[in-house]
């Protein structure tokens, strides 16, 4: 009886707690931050951090930039709760470049989803303002065609090597 009760009162405050975000400091009382950081002309860090009561599994932020408004997404997959909802604390940092001098709006859209149920979009908006042209991103680096090739024998030779 008592762990059907306190089941009962942990489920109820899960799903009162839905697309619930606040501070990771957990005081549910105020906001998620969502900041921006310019350091003369590198690459703009953003970073999205919020507490949620529920286990996530996020996605990476995807960018989009239309003028001066920058555009964020992500995905906050939820699993059910335990019989004591955690205070999760997530943060998620977005790189944007190629950027002229302006003021650059950012929003931040948070998509909820819980099994069983439609998604809850969350926005979360934020203002930086830049002087300076903003190099672009760097790609990561990959290799070229003939170090491929290298590499590729170099692991078959391993490869055979084992094998005797």
């Amino acid at each position: 009886m008592r762990s059907t009760l306190l089941l009962t009162i942990a489920l109820s405050f899960a799903l009162t707690a839905e697309a619930q975000v606040f501070s990771c400091a957990g005081n549910v009382s105020q906001p998620p931050t969502l900041t921006a950081t310019v350091n003369g002309s590198s690459p703009v860090f953003i970073q999205f951090q919020y507490g949620t009561f529920i286990f996530n599994t996020t996605t990476a932020p995807i960018v989009s930039r239309n003028g001066n408004t920058i555009s964020i997404t992500s995905e906050d997959r939820n699993t059910p709760p335990p019989f004591e909802p955690p205070i999760d604390c997530i943060t998620q940092t977005a790189v944007v470049g190629d950027l002229p001098p302006g003021t650059y709006t950012v929003d931040w859209a948070l998509t909820y989803i819980y099994p069983n149920a439609d998604p809850i979009v969350l926005h979360f908006t934020t203002q930086f303002t830049t002087m300076q042209q903003i190099a672009p991103v760097s790609s990561i680096p990959a290799l070229g065609e003939w170090m491929l090739v290298a590499l590729a024998a170099s692991l078959l030779t391993a490869g055979v090597l084992k094998m005797q």
